[in-house]
């Protein structure tokens, strides 16, 4: 049985702030922290998107045929969008640099969000990785947010070079009237 309080669709921050009492084990973790490990989900998503759209303009793919893919893993993505990007060496060149990039981002991101945080001894909040049986402590996570956002910007390169080869002809702009469309040449495209 639990007693926890919806969050009211017109929370105040002071609001949220105290749901995290609702939590049965204390979260050892301050507001900002909290925060941080949000955009670590955050920016895997983005950077997952960037990919998804790339890889529905470079395979001409249908609206279901891009949906089908979403469950898919980021790295399964890459796999896809690198070999699609063959046909043009500057997107091949920033889908390289999301690859060699990629790893090392996911894996501090996948660390982070994972961690078991407690508070240590001293009360200070430390981390417990179990799959790799290590002890972490709250600081590694402003490295893992610079990692994940700079693969953000890698990821959105590659977009933006997706434009660009629909302003100079290189893709067709998809048919379908429903899906994405991306801005480019001063003007929106379907993908």
């Amino acid at each position: 049985m639990s007693n926890v309080t919806p969050i009211p669709a017109d929370h105040t921050q002071e609001q949220l702030l105290e749901w995290k009492r609702q939590f049965a084990r204390a979260v050892p973790l301050n507001d900002l922290d909290l925060a941080k490990l949000g955009l670590l989900a955050y920016a895997e998503s983005q950077c997952k998107n960037e990919m998804l759209l790339v890889l529905k303009a470079l395979r001409s793919l249908t609206q279901d045929e891009w949906r089908a893919w979403e469950p898919r893993q980021f790295r399964q993505m890459l796999d896809a969008v690198t070999e699609s990007a063959k046909i043009d060496d500057v997107l091949a060149g920033c889908v390289e640099e999301v690859v060699k990039n990629y790893q090392g981002a996911l894996s501090a991101r996948n660390q982070h969000i994972h961690t078991l945080w407690a508070h240590g001894e001293n009360e200070d909040v430390t981390g417990l990785d179990i799959r790799r049986n290590q002890k972490l402590d709250i600081s590694g996570l402003n490295d893992a947010l610079e990692q994940m956002a700079r693969l953000t910007h890698l990821a959105l390169a590659c977009t933006n070079r997706i434009g660009e080869l629909l302003v100079a002809g290189v893709l067709r702009e998809a048919t379908e009237n429903k899906g994405p469309h991306i801005r480019a040449g001063g003007r929106w495209w379907k993908i």
